[in-house]
């Protein structure tokens, strides 16, 4: 029994529903009924599923109050997802025949001490995100020799990761991010042969990194420092690394650009990478998505990035690069963001424009640099994305603007009404100033007819702080690259 999990939402089940939709399926082995609203079913009516079944998933669901603990015991159970609800589970008495386990988002308390670990000598699939943890010692895990995905984000691990994860030699996926795991990451991990998936994200990690036949990589926001290892260049099957937000100090490998052609994100955003971008990029090769943003770069933006034909992201502001305004942006035909600010790129943009093939830029920020000579009117006649906003992209409908902290639109020569929205009228009058035409609340200036227009699905995001120009919408962009792979 399975219901469509975009519908869910709208329904419900009482126990007394619950009940009659079950009790004429006696043989019914697999139940999912994620994102159905069972605030007001009480758990113990779960015992009237069939004997014989073997997968339950309730995500989302609502259920409250303590869980049936003998339905834990069914020998014939496989499958249990029960994350973003609020049980209470049994300390002990599990069945050993559970193969996957969703715990994660919940506030079940569990200890790790106790038979919930002891008894899971089957299970392959283990996801206990943000759970409450009675105990933190995570080299409990170490003795669940079948675990295939390991995922424990959001727990307040601390100490070192345990080098008893060696012992997982199945894992293919381990997710330790946003913890407070310290000290280096232990070399033992690269003796997983099965690892795919490496999940380190937002923790203390320093030191060197050593890693084998991995294909995902998220180790940003740690304090990884020195040179990038060489073993980068070996990961022949890789798609995804993000290595932002650490203390790497050298160059960046001249590998990176060939390495793999099945490359689709290279990260390398907040670091201290230094020298010229040396990376020659290969013909045919993947990349969606390019930063070096926050840097210490110099010299010259690589020609051969018009190998990337594919690239939609490209970001290299917030660097020392000293060249002209590079001639080869107009060949990227799927560029949809391009962010140049603060380097030292000179001269005159009407020769860097080419042939004006902007048709699916939206973003485009070349502030702070040092260019010279008029803007061709052809050039803003080829911004058809920015003139003609696609409503399919959910970043475009900025309707309360809830994440803009910062708006300066001054001495632009706008004119006409300022918008009418929530998160706009937060902002004073040195946002607009250097605009004599403009009128509306905040400027003292009245509009002729006292009228003020609403907001339209086009408006500028802010530049934060840390570099990262139109934050907003590059977090929308890893994102649907990290949920799409």
């Amino acid at each position: 029994m399975s219901l469509d999990p975009l519908d869910n939402q709208n329904l419900m089940l009482d126990t007394i529903v619950f009940n009659k939709l079950v009790q004429n399926l006696p043989n019914l082995r697999e139940v999912d009924l994620s994102y159905v609203n069972m605030f007001l079913a009480e758990p113990i009516s779960l015992m009237n599923l069939s004997s014989s079944l073997s997968s339950l998933q309730l995500m989302e669901c609502g259920l409250q109050g303590e869980f049936p603990g003998k339905l834990l015991q069914r020998p014939k159970l496989r499958v249990l997802d029960l994350r973003g609800n609020d049980h209470c589970l049994p300390r002990s008495n599990w069945s050993c025949s559970l193969e996957t386990l969703y715990l994660s988002y919940t506030k079940i308390a569990i200890h790790l001490e106790h038979d919930l670990i002891s008894n899971l000598r089957s299970v392959k699939r283990l996801s206990l995100g943000g759970c409450n943890f009675v105990g933190s010692n995570a080299a409990f895990f170490g003795d669940l020799r079948q675990l295939h995905e390991l995922s424990i984000p959001l727990d307040n691990f601390s100490g070192q990761i345990p080098a008893v994860f060696e012992n997982l030699k199945h894992l293919t996926l381990l997710s330790l991010s946003s913890n407070k795991f310290s000290g280096q990451i232990p070399p033992s991990l690269a003796n997983l042969n099965q690892l795919i998936s490496l999940f380190l994200f937002n923790n203390n990690l320093n030191g060197h990194f050593q890693h084998n036949s991995l294909i995902y990589i998220y180790l940003s926001n740690n304090k990884l420092e020195g040179a990038m290892p060489s073993s980068v260049c070996k990961l022949k099957l890789a798609q995804v690394h993000d290595f932002s937000n650490n203390s790497f100090n050298d160059f960046i490998p001249h590998c990176l650009g060939r390495f793999s052609n099945d490359l689709l994100v290279l990260h390398l955003g907040m670091n201290n990478f230094h020298g010229s971008i040396r990376t020659s990029f290969s013909n045919n090769n993947s990349l969606m998505y390019l930063n070096f943003n926050g840097n210490l770069l110099e010299r010259r933006i690589p020609s051969t990035i018009t190998n990337c034909k594919n690239l939609e992201v490209l970001d290299i502001g917030n660097n020392k690069i000293d060249d002209t305004f590079p001639v080869f942006w107009h060949t990227l035909k799927q560029l949809q963001v391009l962010i140049l600010q603060s380097n030292k790129l000179h001269g005159s943009l009407k020769d860097a424009i080419g042939n004006y093939s902007f048709s699916k830029l939206r973003i485009f920020d070349i502030s702070n640099n040092s260019s010279s000579g008029p803007w061709p009117l052809e050039y803003f006649i080829s911004l058809e994305a920015m003139i003609v906003p696609n409503q399919e992209i959910e970043y475009m409908r900025l309707v309360d603007l809830i994440f803009l902290s910062v708006f300066h639109v001054s001495h632009y020569q706008l004119e006409g009404h300022i918008p009418l929205d929530k998160q706009l009228d937060t902002f004073d009058s040195n946002s607009y100033e250097g605009n004599p035409r403009l009128c509306g609340f905040p400027l003292r200036k009245a509009c002729e007819n006292g009228e003020r227009q609403l907001v339209t699905p086009l408006e500028e995001d802010s530049k934060s702080e840390n570099g990262f120009g139109w934050k907003a919408v590059l977090i929308g962009d890893i994102c649907s690259f990290v949920f799409g792979i």
